[in-house]
């Protein structure tokens, strides 16, 4: 996947969240993530699992550097 293309995704990303910057993506993506993990024990496990899986990957590529 190109760098232009990832940029393109993240820019994309930023928008739909209402953020401006990774640093306020990343604060999006960990509140979301302890959300999900303490509605984990009542979502169905699979379900749970790709839901901090999805999270955490998301908090890493933002870490990352990528921004648009």
């Amino acid at each position: 996947m190109a760098e232009a293309t990832v940029k393109t995704h993240v820019g994309s990303i930023f928008g739909k969240l209402g953020v401006r910057d990774r640093a306020a993506a990343i604060v999006f993506a960990l509140a979301a993530h302890h959300a999900i993990e303490r509605l984990a024990p009542r979502m169905r496990r699979r379900t749970a699992m790709v839901a901090v899986v999805y999270s955490l990957c998301v908090v890493q590529i933002l870490r990352a550097g990528y921004s648009p």
